[in-house]
């Protein structure tokens, strides 16, 4: 199995969250999906992001206070992590 972290920051959030993938990489995909989803599954945010990229926030500006999932794909990995924004 592929052994992949996220951590996410600062959590709670207020404007910006970062984040950060560490363990093995995504496995020979040039890009990944991002989706942000709230606690009901509801997705509220994707795009595909460049793996080489180095782009590693997302802006919540446009989301109501609450909690989130942040899900990150690629052909062979998922992970998820939840988060607050205020």
């Amino acid at each position: 199995p592929i052994s992949i972290k996220l951590q996410v920051y600062p959590d709670p959030a207020k404007n910006i969250l970062y984040y950060k993938l560490s363990g093995q990489s995504l496995v020979n995909s040039d890009k990944y999906l991002i989706e942000i989803m709230t606690n009901t599954g509801t997705k509220v945010f994707s795009e595909y992001r460049d793996q080489q990229g180095n782009q590693n926030l997302v802006n919540l500006d446009n989301l109501a206070a609450g909690y989130y999932f942040i899900r990150i794909r690629s052909a062979n990995a998922v992970v998820v992590k939840g988060f607050l924004h205020f």
